[in-house]
């Protein structure tokens, strides 16, 4: 009696994976067909992140660190001008930086031959797009 009950499960099962089959063709053949207004979405998105023009710009801003120098000076003016400058001269010797921002890690102060200060700079890169 079991193999009679089989028989009908069989049949079931067998006209369904036929029906899915033949219904699947039509969809497969919709789902491959191309879309025109998909390229003209992608190339409107792609054009939208291309430069608008071509010039120079600072590459990855903050990015870079300078190494920790002192700078001394007649006052505290002239060391954090001294300090900066230096490390300016050092950033733009690793590629011509770009929004330079000078942290101080030892404030003015006095010294035997004048005044003293100490700090490292952040910094990015000019570069191009052209």
């Amino acid at each position: 009696m079991s193999k009679l009950r089989l028989v009908p499960l069989a049949f079931v099962l067998m006209s369904l994976a036929a029906s899915l089959s033949a219904s699947a063709a039509p969809f497969a053949l919709f789902c491959s067909q191309e879309d025109p207004m998909e390229r003209v979405f992608l190339a409107a998105a792609h054009k939208a992140q291309l430069p608008t023009k071509c010039g120079p710009y600072c590459d990855s801003p903050g990015s870079y660190v300078t190494p920790t120098a002192t700078a001394i000076g007649a006052s505290c003016a002239i060391a954090q001008t001294n300090l900066t400058t230096q490390l300016k001269s050092y950033a733009n010797s690793f590629c011509g930086s770009c929004q330079l921002v000078v942290v101080t890690t030892v404030a003015c102060h006095a010294t035997g031959t004048g005044y003293s200060v100490s700090g490292y700079a952040t910094y990015g890169c000019r570069d191009s797009t052209c």
